[in-house]
C-alpha cells in the first residue's frame, strides 16, 4: 500500500524526464529496478586472471556513465574557448529557456544555511549542570564542525525544495566508534502514507521503512545466516562470481526493533538499539524513529509537504520562458523578410539576389521596378507591457523564494549603503521567519540525537577526544554516577545559520561600538580584523599611555623617545579626554592592569 502509494505520488514529478536519465542506484532505490550487476568481488585470493577479468568489468561498467559525462564536460569546454555553434545549430539539444527557478534556489541555500548552527544547552543552575552543559555544548559545536553539519543542512534543504521533503539519518559508526549523520534521498524511504510529520520533525507512523543499497558480498558479511530460501533467490538471479552486484534490502523500524527483509523475505532482526536499557537517557521516550525530516507546507494528510517553493513557481517559470520566446521571435524578425517578385526574377536568381543583399551587394533587377520586385515586410516591436511582463514573472519568483533583495541587481538598485543593507536584510528576515526556522527545527533534532548518541555509546576515551581527560571524568561523575544527574534542553540560537555580508556585520559592530555595548576585542573580531587580539591590545594601550603605546611600538632608530617630527617629550599616562573614544564605563586608569590581563591571554 505505502510503495504504491508513493509511486503514484511521485508519477507527475517524474513523468517529464528519461528512464536513461536515471542512475541505477535511482532506479534501485524508487523500485525500477532490483539489482545492478556489476563483477565479483576481488580478494587477496583471487588469481591474476580473475583479478584482470574483473578490473575490465569494472571499465565496463564505467564506459556507459563516462561517455554521458565527456559529452557534458566537451561542450562546456568547446564554450569556454568560443567553440560555439553557429545560428542554425542554436538551442539544439538544449532548451531556449530561462532558468530562473534555479537561480532562486541556489541565492536562497546560502541565504537560508549560511552558518553552522549555533547549539545552546541549559541545564539546572547549580555547578554540576552548568559544567555538563557547558562539556556537551563543546562536543555539539565540535561535531557540527566534524561533520560539515552547515553543508549537510544546506543538502537536506536542496532535497526538500526539489522533492517536498528532507530526510536525515542518525547512526552509530562501530568501525569508526562515532556518530553518523547521513542525508538521504527521500526516495529510499518507505512511509506510512497516513502518517504525517509534526512541527517538530517528528513521524508520527508505527513503522518506518527505508531501501537500502548494499553488494552482494557485503550483504552476505551483514547477514551470514541467510535462509535456504534467500541464497536459492540470490543465486538463481545472479549465479556465481557476482559478488559486486548492486541489490536492495529493506530496513523497518518499529519502537521496539528492527528487522530486515529482502523481496519479501525476513533475514534478521534486533531489539531497539538506541537506548539504555539500564542506565541514563537523554530522551524520555524509547522506540523513536533515528530520522529527522525537514517540512514546512504540510497541511497534515501525509508525510510529505503538500506544495514546496519550486511547486509554487512553476507556472511563474513557464510565463518567464513564454515572454522569453516571444521576445525572441519578435528580435529575430527585425531584419524583416524578403519578398520578391517572380514577374521579375526567377527562383533561383530570387536566391542569389537575397544572398547578395546580406552581404551589401548590388542587385541588378532586369525588368519592372526595383522597389516592387524585391520588398521587405517590417515586424511590428512588442509593446512594453510584453517586456515588463518579463520582469514581473521574474520578480514574483524571486519574491517567493525571499531572494529579491539578496540578487546582485537589486542591490546596484540601492544608492547608499544603509539601503543596500535594509534591502538584503528584508529578504533576509523573510527567509529567517518561514524556512529557516525550520531547518533550525531539524538542526535541534539532529542535536538531540548527538545528545541521545553521547549517552548511550560515549565511552570515556570519546569524551576525552572532545574535552580532555579532567572534564571527561567529571562529566561521567555527574551524569552517570550521580544519583541525580542533571537533564539538559537543547535548542539552537535563533537566526544563526541566516548568512550576514561583511558589509552587515561591520555596520552592526560600528554601532553597537558606537552605543559602548561592545568591548574593542569583539569590535575587531567582527570587522574580521587579521589579529584582533593584538589590534586590541594596542587600541588600548595608546588610549591610556600613549608613550608606553610609542616605545612599544613606533620606537625605532629614527624615534627614541620622542615624537617623530617634534622634540618634545610626550607626556607620560595623559588621556586625551578631548578625543575619547573608549565606550562609556571604561575604566580611566594608566592601562597597566589592562595590558597586563590582555599579555597574560595571548
Amino acid at each position: 500500500m505505502a510503495n504504491s502509494w508513493y509511486q503514484n505520488f511521485i508519477k507527475p514529478f517524474r513523468s517529464t524526464k528519461r528512464q536513461s536519465e536515471y542512475s541505477n542506484v535511482e532506479k534501485l532505490e524508487t523500485g525500477d529496478v532490483t539489482f545492478i550487476k556489476h563483477s565479483q568481488r576481488p580478494t587477496l585470493d583471487s588469481s591474476g586472471e580473475e583479478l584482470s577479468k574483473i578490473a575490465q568489468q569494472w571499465i565496463k561498467t564505467y564506459t556507459s556513465y563516462e561517455n554521458q559525462w565527456r559529452d557534458k564536460v566537451k561542450e562546456l569546454e568547446d564554450y569556454y574557448l568560443g567553440r560555439q555553434p553557429v545560428r542554425s545549430e542554436l538551442f539544439v539539444d538544449k532548451p531556449d529557456k530561462d532558468n530562473v527557478l534555479f537561480q532562486a534556489v541556489e541565492t536562497f541555500l546560502p541565504q537560508a544555511t549560511g552558518r553552522n548552527a549555533d547549539p545552546v544547552v541549559e541545564s539546572r543552575s547549580d555547578e554540576m549542570g552548568i559544567e555538563a552543559a557547558r562539556v556537551i555544548q563543546d562536543i555539539l559545536e565540535d561535531e557540527a564542525n566534524i561533520q560539515q553539519l552547515r553543508r549537510k543542512l544546506k543538502k537536506v534543504t536542496r532535497f526538500w525544495t526539489i522533492y517536498l521533503l528532507g530526510v536525515v539519518k542518525h547512526g552509530w559508526n562501530t568501525t569508526l566508534d562515532k556518530i553518523d549523520t547521513e542525508v538521504i534521498r527521500p526516495h529510499r524511504m518507505i512511509f506510512d502514507p497516513d502518517a504525517t510529520i509534526t512541527e517538530t520533525g517528528r513521524y508520527t507512523g508505527d513503522y518506518l521503512g527505508e531501501r537500502r543499497p548494499i553488494t552482494l558480498w557485503k550483504f552476505r558479511e551483514k547477514f551470514p545466516n541467510l535462509s535456504k530460501e534467500v541464497k536459492s533467490l540470490i543465486n538463481q538471479d545472479f549465479g556465481k562470481n557476482n559478488e559486486g552486484t548492486t541489490i536492495i534490502y529493506e530496513e523497518w523500524w518499529t519502537p521496539e526493533m528492527v528487522f530486515w527483509t529482502y523481496k519479501g523475505h525476513f533475514l534478521d532482526k534486533i531489539p531497539y538499539p538506541h537506548w539504555n536499557e539500564d542506565g541514563n537517557n537523554h530522551f524520555k521516550v524509547k522506540g523513536l524513529f533515528p530520522y529527522s525530516f525537514l517540512t514546512v507546507f504540510n497541511l497534515g494528510h501525509h508525510p510529505h509537504d503538500d506544495t514546496g517553493l519550486l511547486h509554487q513557481n512553476l507556472a511563474q517559470q513557464d510565463r518567464i520562458n513564454n515572454r522569453l520566446n516571444q521576445i525572441d521571435e519578435n528580435i529575430d524578425g527585425i531584419n524583416h523578410s524578403l519578398v520578391i517578385s517572380g514577374d521579375a526574377l526567377s527562383k533561383e536568381q530570387a536566391m542569389e539576389a537575397a544572398q547578395a543583399i546580406r552581404m551589401g551587394k548590388t542587385v541588378w533587377i532586369p525588368r519592372g521596378n526595383a522597389q516592387t520586385a524585391i520588398s521587405r515586410f517590417p515586424v511590428p516591436s512588442l509593446p512594453s507591457d510584453v517586456f515588463q511582463s518579463l520582469q514581473d514573472a521574474r520578480n514574483e519568483l524571486m519574491n517567493i523564494f525571499g531572494t529579491t533583495g539578496i540578487t546582485s541587481s537589486q542591490i546596484a538598485q540601492e544608492k547608499t549603503v544603509r539601503g543596500k543593507i535594509i534591502s538584503q536584510q528584508l529578504d533576509s528576515s523573510r527567509i529567517g521567519g518561514t524556512i529557516t526556522e525550520a531547518i533550525e527545527n531539524l538542526a535541534t533534532d539532529i542535536f538531540n540525537w548527538w545528545v541521545q548518541f553521547i549517552f548511550v555509546y560515549f565511552e570515556e576515551k570519546n569524551f576525552e577526544e572532545y574535552v580532555g581527560n579532567e572534564r571527561a571524568r567529571k562529566f561521567i561523575q555527574a551524569v552517570r554516577e550521580s544519583s541525580n544527574p542533571p537533564r539538559f534542553v537543547i535548542s539552537v540560537r535563533e537566526n544563526s545559520m541566516i548568512a550576514k555580508d561583511p558589509m552587515t556585520k561591520r555596520s552592526e559592530a560600528i554601532d553597537l561600538w558606537q552605543l559602548g555595548a561592545i568591548d574593542p576585542l569583539t569590535l575587531f573580531e567582527r570587522l574580521e580584523d587579521p589579529n584582533p587580539k593584538e589590534t586590541a591590545k594596542k587600541y588600548i594601550l595608546s588610549k591610556m599611555d600613549i608613550n608606553a603605546y610609542i616605545q612599544e611600538y613606533l620606537s625605532d632608530n629614527t624615534l627614541s623617545g620622542d615624537v617623530v617630527g617634534g622634540t618634545q617629550d610626550v607626556p607620560t599616562n595623559t588621556v586625551d579626554t578631548q578625543n575619547e573614544v573608549i565606550p562609556p564605563g571604561a575604566p580611566q586608569s594608566d592601562g597597566g592592569d589592562i595590558i597586563n590581563a590582555i599579555n597574560s591571554n595571548i
